[in-house]
């Protein structure tokens, strides 16, 4: 086994919790890669196709991992994404879950462009993620890219 010059960092949490804004300020500040895995899931369409449900992608959980392994191995990485259970535990250092307070969470999800509906069901569909599982941030064996 390759030891890694540097760390992989997952920054994790539920939709709107500022994942993103952190891990571009720790990429820029670091000089590690901000790795998206919205956006990976995207342009290289590891999806089984869109859930009109969730307005989401359903990911595709091999596609993905095949899509990110040889740049999580090189290692260096700072991996955005809600749930951190998907990857083996050999690729990562350090794991770090943002949590937000339920008003300021809402507000954020509505300024995404959300119908007021939706943005409820989410909220609700999150807390129970946060609270309610032995294993959080997994909402099924199906994951959902939650933009």
């Amino acid at each position: 086994m390759t030891t890694r010059k540097l760390p992989n960092i997952i920054i994790t949490g539920t939709p709107g919790v500022g994942k993103t804004t952190h891990c571009e300020a720790l990429a820029e500040r670091t000089g590690l890669r901000h790795l998206s895995v919205n956006q990976v899931v995207k342009d290289k369409e590891c999806h089984e196709g869109w859930s009109d449900e969730f307005h989401s992608f359903i990911v595709d959980e091999d596609k993905l991992l095949d899509a990110i392994e040889d740049d999580v191995k090189a290692g260096g990485c700072i991996i955005d994404w809600h749930a951190c259970d998907l990857f083996p535990k050999s690729w990562i250092d350090l794991v770090v879950v943002l949590r937000v307070d339920s008003s300021t969470h809402y507000d954020r999800l509505i300024t995404r462009n959300l119908p007021r509906v939706q943005a409820s069901k989410k909220t609700s569909t999150l807390r129970s993620w946060r609270f309610s599982s032995k294993k959080p941030m997994r909402l099924s064996t199906r994951r959902l890219l939650l933009s």
